[in-house]
């Protein structure tokens, strides 16, 4: 009888290293899972999302140059958080526009109508206290300003 009840305590003791076994393979498994799952190094996150500027910092009275076709004047130019835009030289040849303007990719436009009608689009890097850009007019009209931030 001895024998018997060796030989079934030889089993059992098998039996409970295979199951230890099986289940401390399932911890290390579930744990290397689990630190896999939380080192954010290895999640993908897909294409980077650069958050939209605050245009509002933009809206205000803005002063500088403008040059061109029609010479060198200074420039004003109010923006206002409506996306609404104006605009005016000290020449004749740079007169009153009025228009709208938006920010979006890293670049500021403005597009309006002069005080003969003429379409006229200025764009620029964003930049919270000075825009410097390029414009053109559909008139053919084209140069380069500069203003800053009142």
């Amino acid at each position: 009888m001895e024998c018997a009840t060796n030989s079934s305590h030889l089993a059992r003791r098998r039996l409970l290293r295979a199951w230890t076994a099986r289940a401390s393979a399932l911890l290390v498994f579930a744990a290397s899972a689990m630190m896999l799952a939380c080192d954010d190094s290895r999640v993908a996150t897909g294409p980077s999302v650069t958050p939209p500027p605050d245009t509002t910092t933009l809206a205000g009275k803005w002063v500088g140059t403008v040059d061109g076709t029609g010479g060198h004047s200074t420039l004003t130019t109010i923006l206002n958080a409506d996306s609404t835009m104006s605009g005016e030289g000290t020449t004749t040849f740079y007169c009153k526009i009025t228009g709208t303007w938006t920010v979006a990719g890293g670049r500021y436009t403005a597009t309006g109508r002069t005080c003969d009608g003429t379409i006229v689009t200025s764009v620029a890097p964003f930049n919270k206290l000075r825009l410097t850009g390029t414009w053109s007019g559909l008139n053919g009209s084209s140069g380069t300003f500069t203003v800053a931030k009142q």
